[in-house]
């Protein structure tokens, strides 16, 4: 068993900590917080403190692992602690403990500092990899185009016909879906204002405003980045794990103008049909909220919407569009070609596409919507 005795000795301006008798970890030892207590108790007029371990009979690393803690409590209470006073085996231990606890520290952080710059470091270097792979890829987009329109390059027709059924052709039903739900919404909510001002009738100019400048092509585009843009880069991504990609590269067959261009074209001229087909759906949608809620008829809807727009909301929509065309279809064949050689890096690139092609689809609007309103269109 050990004792802790604390003494205070004014005229030297000290505590004096007393360990007496035997210190063993299978014994029971006092608390560092315990001793602490007692030595702010009795150091209000003191600041320094020594151990006296003349009396401590038998110790071991215990009361080391003892000491450490409690030298360092005392710098917390701002008490100077004398390790002079401790015996040199005693001390040299400590030091030793003291040192290799601050190497490890030291050692650790270093190995975080450098771990945080390694990784910011790769992910630069992916990010920069991936913006040249893009630029790489629509220069080779743009001169393949080129070829083509001057009849220098091979242009499939019948895969074209065929990609543009799958795009266009087989969208129908849930462009019509989504397009009519959109319209109606619209509807509904102006109604429900409008009304309140004996207004209801306008409903037909905001919802035949909203469907063809904006919604009819966003959702169309949010639809066709989900169906169609990752079927692209699914597709392409699996010819790149069985190895197709390569394949056609080795026999100098150009994987841009067998693959890559007929889906591009394909969703380019199918996206403004497509867009037309979901502005007619969504003032349908709009006009059948009316006829339930005006009491409305058909004739009186579709007068008051063809008053309301005008050409340059039907030119936005389908300006709109095209470009929204261009950017899934590339967004989707790019995230195909950079796919890996698993079967997870299918999922992962596609996945890929989807985001990505939403995302730019927004910033292209928030761009055609400042651009639009720079020139009052």
């Amino acid at each position: 068993m050990v004792t802790v005795n604390i003494a205070c000795v004014e005229e030297l301006n000290l505590v004096k900590i007393i360990f007496e008798g035997e210190w063993s970890m299978r014994d029971e030892v006092p608390t560092t917080a315990s001793v602490i207590y007692d030595v702010i108790a009795k150091a209000k007029k003191c600041s320094d403190v020594v151990f006296d371990v003349s009396r401590l009979k038998k110790w071991d690393t215990s009361f080391i692992s003892f000491a450490i803690k409690l030298m360092k409590s005392l710098k917390g209470c701002r008490l100077k602690f004398d390790q002079k006073c401790l015996p040199t085996k005693m001390l040299n231990i400590i030091n030793l403990a003291n040192s290799k606890n601050a190497s490890t520290c030291d050692s650790e952080n270093k190995a975080r500092y450098g771990k945080f710059w390694k990784t910011l470091f790769e992910r630069c270097r992916n990010r920069v990899s991936l913006f040249c792979e893009s630029l790489n890829f629509i220069g080779e987009l743009i001169l393949e185009s080129l070829r083509t329109f001057c009849g220098r390059s091979k242009f499939r027709l019948k895969e074209f016909l065929l990609i543009i059924e799958q795009v266009g052709v087989d969208a129908l039903p849930i462009v019509a879906l989504i397009s009519f739900l959109v319209g109606l919404i619209l509807a509904f909510v102006s109604i429900i204002q409008l009304r309140k001002f004996g207004a209801g009738i306008y409903c037909a100019d905001l919802v035949g405003i909203a469907v063809m400048r904006e919604m009819g092509c966003l959702m169309t585009a949010v639809i066709i980045s989900g169906r169609t843009g990752a079927a692209y880069a699914a597709t392409i991504g699996t010819m790149m794990v069985n190895e197709e990609i390569d394949a056609m590269r080795t026999t100098g067959l150009s994987c841009f103008g067998f693959i890559v261009l007929p889906r591009v074209f394909a969703l380019v001229v199918m996206m403004p049909l497509l867009c037309i087909f979901s502005d007619i759906i969504g003032i349908c949608g709009g006009m059948f909220a009316a006829i339930a809620m005006l009491n409305m008829n058909a004739t009186q809807y579709l007068m008051q919407t063809k008053m309301a727009i005008s050409v340059n909301d039907v030119f936005c929509g389908l300006s709109k569009s095209v470009i929204f065309a261009a950017l899934i279809a590339t967004i989707g064949c790019l995230r195909g070609m950079q796919c890996g050689r698993d079967a997870e890096a299918v999922g992962k690139v596609t996945t890929s596409a989807v985001v990505s092609s939403i995302t730019s689809i927004i910033i292209a609007d928030a761009v055609f919507a400042l651009i639009f309103n720079a020139f009052g269109i």
